[in-house]
């Protein structure tokens, strides 16, 4: 009796033949699919009291490694505000709080801090909350937000008046990532999904008006493409990106006329993946036709299509194009050489280039929090081995880099006591294989402790 007791349940097995492009697949655990059937969640108990069971010898260790993990975060900490307008958002962490908190202040002024969602009480009464997507309107006096609250992934809407701190809007459900303004503060665009849970459509909604008078601006019929929507940094376009595992296609909308017409920047041709910038009155794109690690190209706004195009960055052997962001007058473009990645500004004020410098051989930097188009200055993130998370500004003109915050490693450890290196090993086929080496330079007896 204990033996049977002690065996994991077993799904029963249904016939089910599913058909995806005229292929036919034998799939007999499909039924396991439907959520609210009373036979999947009797079946899904089961499987928790079982791994319960198997697993309660594990609690105290369970509790041990979770206050050793709990013991080097620091739970109360705010992000670095990001300046918007007039305002500055950040996002607040509190001891014991499970959720963040977000707030704004008056720029330079942090004593007019105000809260604006504070996702601990959105969380209360639920056994689920998440978060999705947050987004304040383009004058700063709506804040629309997209909540799950049983964890299947779909969002529902809700929007609110900052200053009389209500709700105004709500209700839309089903919902995926994604949440972009037009410049009218009015006007939403976002993603729902179809059956299958793949973000398909792109639905344009007005504040306060009722949802059956929401029009679909995009619909993607081919199963093998995920939609998305953006805005870009200068405010003039919104962006519905879709997007299959070797292709990619972008549509943009005036951002100052949300009842307008989609216009494509380029037909999706099979194994054509590109992205897009807005600068000015140019696209900057990031291409691999005829490129397979990327080439930078441009075209005016209102010259799109490829045979417009014209080459600003080559094609590089080895030097991949990862990602363009795009300011007032300069530009950022990311690079990886030898797996490592680089960011190179071009400052068209100037007009000169140069790469950030960076003070570890092996290491990973990306672009970090920067919402404003017309600015001097470029936030950076930066980790290593023995680096924790780090933001850095770089000034544009005096290329003067400033330390803004860094994730602090609580407990007893000392990270100046280690070293970072980037060695090159031989495969069998002569390939060269990087491997990154975390050492102690005070350990001079070998062999020694090593990470690779």
């Amino acid at each position: 009796m204990d033996s049977e007791r002690n065996k994991p349940p077993v799904a029963s097995q249904k016939d089910h033949t599913r058909v995806v492009h005229g292929n036919s697949t034998e799939d007999p655990w499909f039924w396991l699919r439907y959520r609210e059937d009373p036979a999947v969640l009797q079946y899904l108990r089961a499987e928790n009291d079982w791994t319960a069971q198997a697993t309660a010898h594990l609690g105290e260790l369970r509790k041990a490694l979770f206050e050793e993990i709990k013991g080097r975060i620091k739970e109360e900490d705010q992000s670095l505000p990001v300046p918007k307008g007039p305002w500055e958002y950040r996002v607040r962490t509190g001891e014991g709080l499970q959720y963040p908190i977000h707030v704004r202040q008056q720029r330079g002024l942090s004593e007019s801090e105000e809260v604006l969602l504070d996702e601990n009480q959105l969380a209360l009464g639920h056994e689920y909350f998440a978060l999705g997507d947050l987004a304040v309107s383009p004058d700063h006096r709506l804040l629309a937000y997209t909540v799950d609250t049983d964890g299947n992934e779909e969002y529902e809407l809700h929007v609110m008046d900052l200053e009389r701190r209500e709700i105004i809007d709500s209700g839309i459900n089903g919902l995926s990532y994604g949440l972009v303004w037009a410049n009218d503060s009015q006007t939403l665009f976002m993603v729902l999904t179809d059956e299958a849970r793949r973000p398909d459509r792109v639905i344009r909604h007005v504040v306060g008006t009722d949802s059956q008078q929401d029009k679909t601006i995009f619909n993607e019929e081919d199963e093998k493409f995920w939609v998305g929507i953006g805005g870009t940094r200068s405010e003039r376009y919104v962006v519905v990106g879709s997007e299959s595992k070797m292709s990619s296609e972008y549509w943009l909308l005036d951002a100052d006329s949300p009842d307008g017409e989609l216009v494509i920047v380029e037909p999706r041709r099979e194994g054509h993946e590109y992205r897009i910038s807005h600068q000015g009155d140019r696209l900057l794109i990031l291409t691999n036709w005829n490129a397979l690690d990327f080439r930078l190209m441009e075209t005016p706004v209102d010259q799109l299509g490829s045979h417009n195009w014209e080459e600003i960055v080559p094609h590089r052997e080895g030097v991949r194009l990862e990602d363009i962001d795009a300011f007032e007058n300069f530009m950022v473009i990311t690079e990886r050489r030898e797996g490592v990645p680089m960011l190179r500004i071009r400052d068209h004020k100037q007009g000169d280039e140069f790469e950030i410098p960076m003070s570890e051989p092996v290491f990973e930097a990306s672009s970090g929090a920067n919402a404003e188009y017309s600015t001097r200055v470029f936030r950076y993130n930066y980790t290593s081995l023995v680096t924790p998370a780090s933001t850095y500004e770089i000034n544009i003109d005096t290329r003067e880099q400033v330390l803004l915050k860094q994730q602090p490693v609580l407990g007893d450890t000392d990270l100046s006591r280690y070293r970072c290196d980037r060695l090159w090993a031989t495969s069998i086929d002569d390939t060269k294989v990087p491997m990154s080496v975390v050492w102690r330079p005070d350990v001079v007896a070998w062999p020694a402790p090593t990470v690779i």
